[in-house]
């Protein structure tokens, strides 16, 4: 019984974790496309190092 309960616990960890990262694929698409976030960056000098940040974690997302 504990080892049924054990899988049951690990398989909606599973679950829940996919569910965390596809709401941050979405967080950061939206960042990317139109936030004030990045009005703020695009005026910075620094902007195409945190447009290349962003990238890579949608990549690694």
């Amino acid at each position: 019984m504990k080892r049924a309960l054990k899988h049951n616990d690990t398989y909606w960890r599973l679950i829940d974790g996919k569910k965390l990262i596809s709401k941050a694929k979405r967080a950061v698409k939206k960042i990317k496309k139109d936030s004030e976030l990045k009005e703020l960056w695009e005026e910075s000098e620094e902007y195409p190092i945190w447009l290349n940040t962003i990238n890579d974690l949608e990549n690694r997302l």
